[in-house]
């Protein structure tokens, strides 16, 4: 079993090997499931949004609270973080963009 306390004081946690990554709020509701391919490489803004890879080629920024906010599209080895409050995608040529929480391009 894998358990992580999230920065957020949110349980994120999977059974074993096989079972998806589900995000749990401080009481245990289930608040969001994670798609087969998130790796639990988990970021946040710190203050209320998710930033993940939910596949090779897509971003997802979600709500603590569980919403979808935005599927950013990435091209596959591109790194991501959040810097100032906004989702860094950080290109393998260097080149970096930057979108706000609902997926918009702010800065390229």
């Amino acid at each position: 079993m894998d358990i992580r306390l999230t920065d957020f004081k949110q349980i994120l946690a999977r059974k074993d090997e096989n079972s998806p990554y589900r995000l749990f709020g401080e009481n245990g509701k289930l608040l969001y499931e994670f798609p087969p391919y998130f790796d639990g490489k988990i970021i946040d803004d710190g203050i209320g949004h998710y930033v993940f890879k939910s596949d090779k080629n897509t971003l997802s920024v979600i709500a603590t609270d569980g919403q979808i906010k935005a599927q950013i599209p990435i091209e596959r080895y591109a790194g991501f973080d959040f810097v100032s409050g906004l989702v860094q995608v950080k290109y393998i040529s260097g080149a970096c963009r930057y979108y706000v929480v609902n997926g918009n391009i702010v800065i390229e």
